[in-house]
């Protein structure tokens, strides 16, 4: 059986927020975002790139999620220059908003025309840019 750890960052009145900017999460009038930044030094970026590159599996929330899908349509639409994006695969459909230029296909037609750009690095979850 493997182990779970979980690391947060958390105030000491139990306040929970990843180290983003001051624009992170403004959900519900929430002022207080970035708060992590003058407490932010090397250690603990070199601590939690070791324990990332470590885990086998990461759970990310849905916020986390959403954000890193809107960045990589970000990319894609930059990077090839195209007139609106096709995105399939079991989680498209539970994206609660699609980003100006994102439409909603089925796997079945994810290569007419098109090219996979990336795959997921499995011991990060992130993906790896690479022409497949």
């Amino acid at each position: 059986m493997r182990k779970i750890i979980v690391h947060e960052f958390i105030t000491l009145d139990g306040v929970i927020q990843a180290p983003g900017g001051v624009d992170e999460d403004t959900d519900g009038g929430f002022t207080h975002g970035g708060w992590t930044h003058p407490y932010w030094h090397d250690e603990i970026g070199a601590h939690f790139g070791q324990i990332f590159g470590d885990a086998d599996t990461l759970l990310l929330g849905r916020k986390t999620w959403e954000e890193d899908v809107d960045r990589i349509l970000i990319h894609l639409e930059r990077a090839f220059m195209v007139d609106y994006i096709v995105l399939g695969g079991g989680n498209a459909k539970m994206l609660e908003h699609l980003p100006r230029g994102v439409e909603l296909g089925h796997n079945r037609n994810a290569y007419l025309g098109g090219q996979r750009v990336w795959q997921n690095n499995p011991r990060t979850r992130r993906p790896r840019w690479t022409i497949l």
